[in-house]
């Protein structure tokens, strides 16, 4: 069985910044770089999915070492205090004993 993750929150930036910061490769990486579990992560095959400047980004993930794709949406929201970022990954579903 698989489970789906997703997290919820606010940042005091508007909606054109918090985008800017996951998609700008320099923006990410700048704040992955101070990610104390980066260098467990061995990145994989990636492949990227519909967007709405703005609004809402998707891709689908293959990390290394694991099995399936992984799919993930982000979305973002106007919030009275800044954007309300929500991310979304499901795992790949794992065939469970005596399935083939």
């Amino acid at each position: 069985m698989s489970a789906k993750y997703e997290r919820t929150f606010v940042v005091r930036v508007p909606v054109a910044r918090a985008w800017k910061a996951f998609a700008d490769p320099q923006e990410r990486q700048a704040w992955l770089d101070n990610n104390p579990y980066a260098d467990d992560f061995e990145p994989g095959d990636v492949n990227l999915g519909p967007a709405e400047r703005h609004r809402r980004m998707s891709w689908s993930q293959s990390p290394a070492g694991l099995e399936g794709w992984y799919e993930t949406v982000v979305t973002f929201e106007e919030a009275s205090s800044g954007t309300r970022r929500t991310g979304c990954t499901t795992p790949p579903i794992r065939r469970g004993a005596g399935t083939k």
